[in-house]
């Protein structure tokens, strides 16, 4: 149930909230040290100021990352892409069974503190005009929480329609 709230509000809440850009040095120093800490390898972030937190776009040893953090400079979100190479072996047999033929246009894993990471693979298929999306939790299970026959407007995970 806290993942479906979290994924309403990961899909709505940047149209309730007006994101804007912060240049880093407008941002709390606490922040910035925890940020450092966290990612020193970090290059081009781009820091944006979201109702009670901060969201930071960056690289980091050639990987699009996105972390969001809270008014006590906990990160509440991490979003990070991950090559092909890094799908757990059992999302791999299950993607090369169930849709043969397509191939893996975009794969994000997502990380919230304390709960199961979510790895989202966004499918490009012959013969289909929109993307698939196949969910697997860590292990590489099958998950239906993020699985859909249509890419959604944003990239955040959606329940399937039925």
């Amino acid at each position: 149930m806290r993942l479906i709230l979290l994924l309403v509000l990961i899909c709505f809440a940047p149209g309730l909230t007006e994101a804007r850009r912060v240049k880093s040095k407008r941002l709390p120093l606490p922040l910035l040290e925890v940020f450092r800490v966290q990612h020193p390898a970090a290059v081009k972030a781009v820091w944006t100021a979201q109702g009670n937190g901060y969201r930071v776009r960056f690289n980091e040893f050639g990987r699009a990352l996105e972390v969001t953090y809270d008014q006590a400079q906990q990160w509440t979100l991490r979003k990070r892409t991950l090559y092909e190479s890094e799908l757990p072996v059992a999302a791999d047999r299950h993607l090369q069974s169930s849709h043969a033929g397509c191939s893996a246009a975009q794969i994000t894993l997502w990380q919230r503190p304390g709960e199961s990471d979510l790895i989202q693979v966004r499918l490009s298929c012959p013969g289909r005009s929109a993307a698939v999306l196949v969910a697997f939790d860590e292990q590489g299970n099958p998950s239906d929480k993020a699985e859909a026959n249509d890419a959604p407007a944003s990239d955040a995970p959606r329940k399937a329609k039925p």
